[in-house]
C-alpha cells in the first residue's frame, strides 16, 4: 500500500490511500514508522472510520527496533456516569387511619365469604384489600437522589476504607511485615463482603408496596 522511497527523495512519503478509501477509512499515520539508512517507509498503520473521534495520533522512538512505535489517542465521550433511579412507593398524603377503618367496615366482603376453597377466598379478598389500598394511598414514583446503592452504610463505607488501607500498607511493606498484613487484608476483605449481603427479611406489608415510614408505620 505505502511506497518505500529514498530519503533523498523529493516525496519522502507517499502512499496509495485508495484501497482504505473505498471501505471508508482513513490512514491516521503520516510519519515513516521504519527508517533505515537509504529509505524510510510506512509499513505501520492505523486505519479509522472516524477520524473525528481521534484526538492526535503519530509516532514514538522507542529505540528497542528499527521499527517506531505508532499509536492513536480516542477522545472522551461525554456521558451520565450515574442515571436517576426511580422507585415506586405508596403516596401517604391523603391517608388517615379513621378512613381507613371505615372503608374496611363498609367493604363488601360477600365474595370472599361465599367462597369454598380457601385459596379462591384468598385471592378474593388480596384483590379488595389491594383496590381499597390503592384508592387510599395510590403508588407513585419517585426519583432517588443518592448516587450509592440502597446497601451501602456508615458501617460498609468504614469497612471498605480499612480494607482499602491495610492492602494498600500490604502493598509497601516489607516481606518480613507483608504476611500478617496480608491476612488481615483477607479479614477485612471477608468482613466487606458479609456486610454487602442483602437482607432476606422482608415485611409482609411489603407485598402490597406500601412505604413505611415513621409517621405511618404505627397506624396501619
Amino acid at each position: 500500500m505505502f511506497q518505500v522511497l529514498p530519503l533523498n527523495s523529493p516525496t519522502f512519503i507517499r502512499s496509495d490511500l485508495s484501497l482504505p478509501c473505498n471501505y471508508g477509512l482513513k490512514q491516521l499515520v503520516n510519519e515513516p514508522t521504519r527508517i533505515t539508512n537509504t529509505s524510510a517507509s510506512i509499513i505501520d498503520h492505523i486505519l479509522c472510520n472516524h477520524p473525528t473521534m481521534i484526538s492526535q495520533s503519530g509516532v514514538i522512538d522507542i529505540g528497542l527496533s528499527d521499527h517506531r512505535m505508532i499509536f492513536c489517542t480516542r477522545k472522551k465521550t461525554k456521558h451520565q456516569l450515574f442515571s436517576p433511579k426511580y422507585m415506586q412507593i405508596r403516596s401517604m398524603k391523603n391517608y388517615s387511619k379513621d378512613k381507613f377503618l371505615a372503608s374496611l367496615d363498609d367493604m363488601d366482603w360477600t365474595p370472599v365469604f361465599e367462597c369454598v376453597d380457601v385459596n379462591l377466598a384468598l385471592a378474593k379478598f388480596n384483590c379488595l384489600f389491594k383496590n381499597l389500598v390503592d384508592q387510599i394511598s395510590p403508588l407513585k414514583n419517585i426519583r432517588i437522589k443518592q448516587r450509592s446503592e440502597t446497601w451501602i452504610n456508615d458501617e460498609i463505607l468504614t469497612a471498605i476504607r480499612a480494607r482499602d488501607k491495610l492492602l494498600r500498607q500490604c502493598r509497601g511493606s516489607a516481606d518480613n511485615c507483608r504476611k500478617q498484613l496480608y491476612r488481615q487484608y483477607c479479614q477485612s476483605r471477608n468482613l466487606v463482603q458479609r456486610l454487602r449481603q442483602p437482607n432476606n427479611n422482608i415485611c409482609p406489608i411489603n407485598s402490597m408496596n406500601i412505604k413505611m415510614t415513621p409517621k405511618n408505620s404505627g397506624e396501619i
